[in-house]
């Protein structure tokens, strides 16, 4: 039989004397937005939270959810105590998210690692340079996909301006570090690129 430590059935919260966060409050959003992103009060995700989710005298809650979050955390009179980008565990038990994308995409969680298939056509990938909040910096690796061996541009945007690009092929066989790709990295305000092809 394997074990494991278990996790608080509740999660206390404190301010930032590590006294009770009493009857502060907790909101949760997609990471780099102000869009509200759920939360469960049961671990099979059919009774939702109040979002913002007001604290008990104690800074207590029971909070359930799945992907990346954006969490605010504010005491009883509306001062920030954190704007902090969070996961759950699932989220992140395989290192930094994975995905797919043939058609143009904007970036919703720092640190994903992104496979492009641009055979269609020139797309775009967009990575909001809002993405950093708090202590997060945006960390996006674009790579174009081995399925891919057109030399379609894929377009790196902050949103506003086209910021880089992508278009070498890739190789069958590609030297070891030279797959066409981009790093993607952002300060809040900016981003800023490198890579090869």
């Amino acid at each position: 039989m394997s074990v494991s430590l278990l996790p608080n059935g509740q999660q206390q919260f404190t301010d930032n004397n590590g006294a009770p966060l009493a009857l502060g409050t907790v909101a949760f959003y997609i990471p780099g937005t102000l869009t509200p992103k759920d939360t469960y009060q049961d671990s099979a995700g059919t009774i939702l939270n109040a979002n913002p989710l007001t604290l008990d005298a104690a800074g207590r809650a029971t909070i359930w959810g799945a992907g990346y979050y954006r969490q605010i955390v504010q005491d009883s009179l509306g001062n920030t105590i954190w704007d902090k980008v969070t996961a759950s565990p699932d989220a992140v038990s395989l290192g930094r998210p994975i995905g797919r994308y043939s058609a143009n995409h904007t970036c919703s969680v720092p640190d994903e690692v992104l496979f492009v298939n641009a055979s269609a056509g020139v797309l775009t990938i967009t990575v909001p340079p809002s993405l950093s909040t708090g202590s997060v910096a945006v960390q996006v690796t674009i790579m174009r996909d081995q399925a891919d061996t057109t030399s379609n541009l894929i377009l790196i945007s902050d949103g506003t301006n086209t910021v880089d690009y992508i278009s070498s092929a890739y190789s069958a066989a590609p030297a070891v570090g030279t797959a066409p790709y981009r790093d993607v990295f952002g300060d809040g305000a900016l981003i800023y690129t490198r890579g090869v092809g």
